[in-house]
Parts: C-alpha cells; structure tokens; sequence
C-alpha cells in the first residue's frame, strides 16, 4: 500500500505541475475573497507514529516510525530528537529494529517487504522478503529471524549480509510480532492473533512451537532484560506483565493506555515503551511508576468531523488507529478511543468510521464506545458518509463509489465506476459529491 501511496504522490504532483501551466487571472479587488485567519486549535505528537525501540551501540533509543516513514534517534533522558533516517538510507515504513554484532543497524519495511541495513560505514543494502515483514532480531550466536504480520504471516532466516535468499522456517503461526531469544536459546514472541506468547526452536526441523502464556487480548511484544526475565506487551489492555518462564507466575509490572506496541531495555536495564496510536514513549520505573520520556496525542491526522453532543460541539480526528476528541471551541483534549480510522464523518448521534489499513467501515456510537455495525466486505473502503438515509463508500478495489441501503445493506448499487481513486465524498440534501 505504501508503493501505491507514493504512486498517487507522484500523479497529484503531475496534475499539479500540468495546472501550474495554465494561464493564471488575477481576480479584482470586488471579487477578492475576503482574507480568513488561520487558529491553532490543536497539536500533536512529535512523532508520527512509535512503533519498534532499540538501543543503539551510542547509548541513545531507536524509534521505529512507519506513520513517519522515519527511524527517529532519541535522547531517551529528553526525548530529545537527535537525528532521524528516511528515504535516503531506505527507510520507508520501519516496523522493528535492531542492531547487529557488528553495530549495524537493521530495520523491516512493513509496507514493503523488504529489510534494510545500515552499517557503520554508512553503506546502505536491503532485502525484499515478503510484504508484511514485522519483527526482527538476532540469536546470541548472530543468526537473524524476521517474521511477517497483518499482510503475511510467517517465519524467515536471514542472511545477516542480506545476500543469502530467505529462509522460510514456519507459515501460519497467528501472525506472530515483535519477538526475542531468552537465555535459553528459544525464541520468545506474541501470536497476535490467538492471545498466546510462545516459545519457538529454531534448530528443529520442522521449528517447534510451545505457548508458555495465554489469555491476552492483543499480545504485542516479547523482550527480555539482563537478568533473563520475559516482559510482556498486551496492546488491549496496555499491561506490561512479567513472567517467570519456571513456575508460570506472573507480575503485573504497569498498565499504560491501551495501544502499546513494543518495549526496550537499556544498557542499565531501563524499561521503554512505545505507544503506537498515541506515538507516546515511556519509561517504566523499577516500582511501576511512569515517565514519559516523547509526548503523545494526534499521531497522524487524517479525517475530520464535527457533531453537537448535548449543545456542546466536538471535533472528532481520525489518526489510523485511533479517534482524537477536541472541544471545538477550546482545543482541550478528550480522552482518544482506540478505533481503525483514517476517514469519519457525523451520522446522526453516530460516526462514520472507515480504514483502508484495516479494511472496515464502521458505524460508531461515541457516547456509549459501542460498534452499532462494522463492515469488511468493502474493496479497500477510502470513505464513508450518509445521503438520504443511505451508505456511501468510496472503494479503492473496485474504483466505484458504492450505494449501500440503509434499511438492507446487502442491497448495493455503484453509482460510479472505473475512478482512478474514489476519495473525498460530500453531500447536501439532494446531492452527492465525490473527489477522484
């Protein structure tokens, strides 16, 4: 998707400059639109998104940033940003991160498949191994494992040279995420999608798979600290459990807000979490406090609404992954709701919410938090809105904009066809508007 987003980039830019050659006439004074003032109502994170930590041979926190298309080094007593790495060494959508035995900087390309290196040098390689490719890491002996989530799902060896072809080592694992090898030499990592934290031998043939935790609402990371103890992510929730990998105990360690991605330990044993739909980083103190080390709030604005909840009017923002409330007076803030939203638009007491990430189209109560229906079966849904009691959806898989019945949603009729990029849709009462 990510190819696509830089192709749409390069077209409007086309159409731009192609419009840029047209003759311009000035308007006159009388025709002039009057002069608008622009106000700050709101800010966000100074991250785009935070998603896989590490610490680098210099001391300081690597973020990975797939909203910033960024790898962000941070000074982790400041949250200072000290230097960033983008396109110009590869890095595109970088999930996870991690270091080699020889201080080389390696990172997955979530969007894209491929895997980057950066070495001390400053010599930038990659590999492309699979769309999807999530967490990486390497053995004590110096072997290099990624594996695929949400677009793939899958087990690979690396060369850690990036030369070598992958080595497919499991497929069909519950897309299994951010991971570690413990003082054993197993492989520790989440199954995201069946609420387990397992325990993987590699050296088996075929690999063995062992869960050694259960009951979680969205596992999200395994990492281990110095002294060999397991920690736990749950993104649901947002606890960070300790597990005692000898009797099964565990300790609740912290609870953050729900959404946390990954975790790090530092070369004295500190505790970091990122937080991926807020891009807040944490440190979390040896007796549970916290310290926000990078605030968080709008990671990556997108759609916008505006609905009146008892007399009081609200601004909604959607953030990929989340949904942002703001006093449309004031700007204070409200509490963020954990939702799949790049587009919403006002439906009554409801919000229309869609996500091509996710690929839904959700109908949204935001007084009682509750689901009124979800949608999975659009074709790469771009937008979503209400016209005389009906559901419009723009899809991107079917370049049509969808008519969706109200009263029977199984009754769906295109309206149009054979758009390049059904994108923006508006209405009055009588009209329907849509942005190609």
């Amino acid at each position: 998707m990510f190819r696509f987003n830089r192709m749409f980039t390069l077209w409007l830019l086309a159409a731009l400059l192609l419009s840029a050659c047209q003759p311009i006439v000035a308007p006159t004074p009388e025709a002039a639109a009057p002069l608008l003032q622009a106000e700050v109502l709101a800010t966000g994170a100074p991250l785009h998104s935070a998603n896989g930590l590490y610490f680098g041979p210099d001391g300081n926190l690597y973020i990975g940033s797939i909203g910033g298309h960024e790898i962000i080094v941070m000074n982790p007593e400041t949250g200072a940003i000290l230097r960033r790495f983008s396109d110009e060494v590869g890095v595109t959508s970088p999930d996870d991160l991690t270091f080699g035995p020889d201080d080389s900087l390696y990172w997955t390309n979530l969007m894209t498949g491929e895997v980057g290196r950066l070495a001390p040098d400053g010599t930038a390689t990659s590999q492309q191994v699979a769309l999807g490719v999530n967490p990486i890491t390497f053995s004590d002996d110096g072997r290099l494992f990624v594996a695929l989530a949400f677009f793939g799902d899958a087990l690979y060896e690396l060369d850690p040279a990036l030369v070598e072809p992958p080595r497919l080592l499991a497929e069909g694992l519950g897309f299994l995420n951010a991971f570690d090898f413990g003082p054993d030499g197993y492989l520790y990592g989440p199954l995201y999608l069946r609420g387990q934290f397992v325990r993987i031998d590699v050296n088996a043939d075929p690999v063995t798979i062992e869960t050694v935790a259960d009951g979680f609402g969205l596992p999200a990371a395994a990492k281990f600290d110095a002294q060999g103890r397991l920690h736990m992510l749950d993104q649901a929730t947002g606890a960070v459990t300790r597990l005692n990998l000898e009797t099964g105990e565990r300790s609740a360690i912290a609870t953050l807000p729900p959404g946390i991605d990954n975790l790090a330990f530092d070369a004295e044993d500190r505790l970091f979490v990122s937080h991926n739909s807020q891009s807040y980083v944490f440190e979390v103190m040896a007796d549970g406090t916290v310290r926000t080390v990078s605030p968080g709030g709008m990671p990556s604005p997108a759609g916008v609404a505006v609905v009146t909840q008892q007399g009081v009017e609200t601004i909604y923002v959607a953030n990929v992954m989340s949904l942002n409330p703001f006093d449309a007076q004031t700007g204070q803030p409200g509490e963020f709701v954990e939702r799949n939203a790049v587009t919403v638009s006002p439906d009554g007491e409801n919000l229309l919410l869609t996500s091509w990430f996710a690929n839904v189209v959700e109908i949204w109560n935001p007084a009682t938090g509750d689901a009124v229906a979800t949608y999975h079966d659009f074709a790469v849904p771009l937008n979503a809105i209400r016209f005389q009691g009906d559901l419009i959806v723009a899809e991107l898989g079917t370049a049509s904009v969808v008519r969706v019945n109200g009263a029977d949603p199984t009754q769906r009729t295109p309206l149009i066809t054979e758009m390049a990029v059904p994108a923006g849709l508006a209405a009055t009462a009588d009209d329907l508007w849509v942005c190609n």
